[in-house]
Parts: C-alpha cells; structure tokens; sequence
C-alpha cells in the first residue's frame, strides 16, 4: 500500500473515534441451547464491543437471519451475509471442513468477497486466561481489523505468532490499554479497503 494512504488514515483514524460495521448473521439452522445464547448475548458480545471501545472503536451492528449449509463433501455455503462491513456469522459449529475437524469455537476468513467471523455459540467464552484465552469475539474480530482476513494462516510457528499476537492485543484490550494500533487498523480497514 502507497505511504500516502496509509499516512492519511492514521491521521484520520488518530482523530475522533473510527466506527466498525459488524452486520450479525444470525443461523437459522443451528441448535443452540438457551443457556449458550444467554451467555452469548448477554456476557460475551457485550464484553467485546467494550475491549473495541477502550480505543476508539465503535462497532455500529445490525442483525439478520442466514443460514450455514454443510453439504457433505463441498465448501459451507454461508447465506445472509452483507458487503461493506464485518459478518459475524452466529452459529452452532464451524464447519468441519474450516476447522479441520478441532472443535474451535471461531474462524475468521474472506468468504466470497465477505469479511466473515463465524462463533460457534457453545464454544465461545469471555476473557479467561490473559495471552492464551481471550474473548473469542474480540479475538476473531481482531483478525479481520489487522488484516489478517486477507491471507491464509500461516503454518507452523508463523501461525501460532499470529495467533499469540492476536491474543496479545485483545490482552491489550481486556486490561484497558487502549490500544491505538486497533483504531488505526480499524479505520484502514473499514475506511477503504475493507468493503
């Protein structure tokens, strides 16, 4: 990216605070049990939106109904969906074929020209152990904000950096360090070329 832009969004971003679109896409296949979407909805969501707000970032969200079809033996097909802005696709399970049979509890991902999360309801959790287990909202939207969306995880020890360095900075969060290096990504990301 040419220097100039990136100068003109950290000058903007540094400013006043930079809003996020984050569009839920709500699944309307998945079984999710009550106790997991109160957990969801009123404990883990709210914490994230908080850890974005100690820097600045506010997540402007509006919800719809999709779906996540598993046909056997081809790519997920996720529905509902929207451009310009960062799906968070809400769901029982990650597909096995995105999270190689492991059980995780998010994945983040270009999906079809789509910045996609996809939470797996009953595996995501709030901040829990500082550097390792952090809030799974906060983690995988972080993804998306410091571009990591836009190239595969790497393998090997490459992969786990970038998850320790995601970990890090949702830390950064979580303990009210107003991390200005999320703001600037937000509104780099959000501001041209995340749409």
């Amino acid at each position: 990216m040419a220097g100039g832009l990136l100068a003109g969004v950290r000058a903007w971003a540094a400013g006043g605070e930079v809003v996020v679109p984050v569009h839920h896409v709500l699944d309307r296949r998945a079984a999710c049990r009550a106790r997991h979407v109160r957990d969801f909805w009123g404990r883990i969501w709210p914490q994230a939106v908080a850890d974005f707000a100690q820097c600045g970032v506010r997540l402007a969200v509006t919800s719809g109904e999709g779906e996540v079809e598993r046909p056997a033996w081809r790519t997920p097909v996720v529905q509902g969906l929207r451009r310009g802005c960062l799906n968070v696709v809400v769901t029982d399970r990650i597909p096995v074929q995105w999270d190689g049979g492991r059980g995780l509890a998010g994945v983040t991902a270009m999906y079809r020209g789509h910045a996609m999360c996809m939470i797996a309801i009953a595996r995501a959790h709030g901040h829990r152990i500082p550097f390792v287990a952090t809030n799974t909202c906060t983690h995988e939207m972080l993804h998306a904000v410091l571009g990591d969306v836009f190239e595969n995880r790497p393998a090997g020890w490459r992969g786990q950096a970038r998850e320790s360095r995601v970990d890090a900075v949702a830390t950064g969060l979580w303990w009210g360090g107003g991390m200005a290096g999320v703001k600037v990504g937000a509104g780099g990301f959000w501001g041209g070329w995340g749409g």
